[in-house]
């Protein structure tokens, strides 16, 4: 079993969720556009956009403090 205390710490966690927030976006993103394809009723898609856009901007927000963190690390 994960040791929560032990990801938190070592920052590991933050890339566990990173990676998560970057799979659920490719995967609401392919979804979208194959019901695009099969045209799906638009509040679906709708809803399937919303989705991508909250995780790809946790994403992007985690990924950017990730990056801060590293530079302030170098610069000790």
């Amino acid at each position: 079993m994960l040791d929560i205390n032990k990801l938190i710490y070592q920052g590991r966690f933050r890339l566990l969720l990173l990676c998560a927030f970057l799979l659920i976006s490719i995967f609401a993103g392919i979804d979208i556009i194959a019901d695009i394809h099969e045209g799906t009723e638009r509040y679906h898609i709708i809803i399937e956009g919303i989705v991508f856009l909250i995780a790809i901007s946790a994403a992007l927000g985690m990924s950017l403090h990730l990056l801060k963190e590293a530079r302030t690390t170098r610069e000790l």
